[in-house]
């Protein structure tokens, strides 16, 4: 028999166990090339650039911070690192590189310490290869996750990579509907070549 007093041990005991974590981290994907670049298909040999910002918007350092990017087997890792910046702090330049593990295709940006509302830049450029020939077009997600000592793990906003490869329809139309013609008869045909791929 549950008394009244248990029922309410039972009830602390839940509403405990009830709270809400503060967010510890923005991340923020975008193109680095001209956005229409990667709103079009690209074709196997395109390189398309991306840019993370990385913000720790906690009033306190994080440790042992790492950001990851997995890469879909469409795409080859060409370069990723932090964006660093001469001493007139205009001038960008590549820093520390990031890790890359064949196998897994992971990206891996790792940082010792993040200050409180300290944002850091991080950069990877991709290579589209060559695409199974059964595949015409392909939509590739793409977002990035963070975690550091005692945070959860959060994920950046999705980025989508069309790729594809140049494969040529040809449809033939006519606006006569006769079965038959007879000399002297004129007929129309229309052709329309279309693109399916999208790449060019």
């Amino acid at each position: 028999t549950v008394t009244a007093k248990d029922l309410a041990t039972i009830l602390k005991s839940e509403v405990s166990k009830i709270g809400f974590e503060q967010a510890a981290f923005e991340l923020r994907m975008s193109n680095v090339s001209d956005l229409d670049e990667v709103l079009d298909v690209q074709k196997a040999g395109s390189v398309v650039e991306f840019d993370l910002v990385l913000t720790n918007i906690l009033d306190k350092d994080l440790n042992n911070v790492v950001v990851e990017q997995v890469l879909p087997e469409e795409l080859d890792l060409v370069s990723a690192f932090v964006l660093a910046y001469e001493e007139d702090g205009l001038t960008s330049k590549e820093g520390a590189k990031a890790e890359y593990n064949e196998e897994t295709r992971t990206i891996a940006w790792k940082f010792d310490t993040i200050k409180a509302y300290r944002a850091e830049q991080l950069q990877f450029n991709i290579v589209v290869k060559e695409l199974d020939e059964n595949i015409t077009r392909k939509d590739l997600p793409l977002s990035a996750t963070v975690k550091a000592d005692d945070t959860s793990t959060y994920e950046s906003n999705s980025v989508t990579v069309a790729v594809g490869r140049p494969m040529l329809t040809a449809t033939q139309t006519t606006s006569n509907t006769d079965t038959y013609i007879k000399e002297g008869d004129t007929v129309k045909y229309t052709f329309v070549i279309k693109n399916e791929g999208g790449a060019v």
